[in-house]
């Protein structure tokens, strides 16, 4: 775990928790289709604060949930706020509207994925504690509802599914932590290419597997025939 992106004032294991976390966001924005401008564990020490950052967006629509890909909490709030006025009342449809809850689902799936990393990563210690993603999950889960009492549910079901993708792609993820941390930054060109390599050093490694399976497989059935 030799980090070679030194951070002043920030311990190493610290500065390979930040990358997980960030690197949740990342991956499982593109693995639901979602755009990653960037992703970085360089802090920002001026008005924004923040020790890590992964600027992502959904694809251009009319009914795009933000409006801009870095936008604050409390813009997402507002947001949300206006979207909630909005959706159907009991018994009507929802169906046309029915991107604005995909969309919502989707939002809430990448914030969650972060601290879902972090326990994936680093099991023995408890999360950051970056609230501001529960926050704004929160108030995604409100417009995607129909029943308030249903929000906490959806984001329980976004904890799992990010868990799931997370840890069927493991190894991804590993390489998209080590890159980050080799760095400081990874623009979403960069995100993208780690995971395209990865993808195919794994299907290289399922054909070896596959051949040496079915060579093992033609020994097998020589044997019974000589027997």
């Amino acid at each position: 775990m030799a980090g070679k992106y030194p951070v002043e004032g920030r311990s190493e294991l610290r500065n390979w928790r930040i990358a997980g976390h960030e690197i949740g966001h990342a991956f499982v924005s593109r693995a639901l289709g979602d755009t990653v401008h960037a992703v970085t564990i360089i802090p920002d020490r001026g008005p924004n604060g923040f020790e890590g950052r992964c600027i992502r967006s959904g694809p251009i629509s009319e009914l795009t949930l933000t409006d801009c890909h870095q936008s604050q909490t409390e813009e997402i709030l507002s947001i949300c706020e206006r979207l909630e006025k909005l959706t159907p009342e009991l018994g009507c449809a929802r169906v046309e509207s029915s991107e604005y809850y995909i969309r919502a689902q989707n939002n809430i799936t990448e914030l969650v994925a972060a601290e879902c990393a972090e326990l994936i990563l680093h099991p023995d210690l408890p999360s950051l504690g970056a609230k501001h993603d529960f926050v704004e999950a929160d108030a995604f889960a409100r417009v995607a509802v129909a029943a308030q009492p249903a929000v906490m549910a959806l984001v329980e079901y976004c904890k799992a599914e990010a868990t799931a993708l997370l840890t069927a792609n493991i190894d991804v993820v590993n390489a998209l932590v080590e890159a980050l941390i080799e760095s400081g930054t990874l623009t979403g060109e960069q995100v993208d290419e780690i995971i395209s390599n990865c993808i195919t050093v794994r299907s290289m490694a399922a054909e070896r597997k596959r051949r040496v399976d079915w060579k093992q497989r033609e020994s097998n059935a020589a044997t019974f025939k000589g027997e």
